[in-house]
């Protein structure tokens, strides 16, 4: 089970940069310049999520993947993919009104803007359950979004529950928070 998470979350990487790769060859085709190319320098940041009314006496470390995820949107200029398992970032799944979830909320206003500004959105999730709610989702989809769900369970048995963002080709974002505005605020 292990080796199938294993290849499938590489599947899933691999999918997104030939998908970006083509993009960029098209970009750089019409406009003549490379728009697809890296610098040379390469770095890893940690980033974490601090449940909120944590405190630690020097201060958070990391930058928080709420941070983190903000600073991708504001700076993409061409092209966003997300493969997730699922998608909460409003509360609506909780049937409360939870002032922490403004962090989650906060992202999807954000996401949802992506495609009027010309920014490509695509989004792979595992295929969706009774369980999970379906309307941030649809509310993407809406606004431009190619929203793709992946039937795993058909297919190997088990689910997509790769956490990973590649903005603009370059920078990549892979981690432990789920598309749930719990995942940024509470654990």
């Amino acid at each position: 089970a292990l080796l199938s998470v294993v290849f499938l979350t590489l599947f899933v990487l691999i999918f997104f940069l030939v998908f970006n790769l083509r993009l960029s060859s098209a970009r750089r085709g019409a406009a003549g310049a490379d728009a697809g190319s890296c610098g040379d320098s390469c770095r890893i940041v940690l980033v974490e999520s601090i449940p909120e009314g944590m405190s630690f006496g020097g201060g958070a470390l990391n930058p928080s993947t709420f941070t983190t995820w903000t600073n991708f949107l504001r700076n993409v200029t061409r092209s966003l993919d997300i493969a997730s398992f699922y998608w909460t970032l409003t509360n609506e799944d909780t049937q409360t009104h939870e002032p922490s979830a403004a962090q989650g909320e906060q992202i999807l206003a954000e996401l949802l803007q992506l495609s009027r500004r010309g920014i490509a959105v695509r989004i792979a999730v595992s295929r969706p359950s009774a369980k999970s709610p379906l309307s941030d989702l649809q509310a993407l989809e809406r606004s431009g979004a190619a929203v793709r769900t992946v039937d795993l369970p058909r297919l190997t048995g088990g689910v997509l529950h790769t956490k990973l963002w590649l903005v603009d080709g370059s920078h990549l974002y892979i981690g432990s928070a789920n598309m749930d505005w719990r995942s940024l605020t509470q654990v």
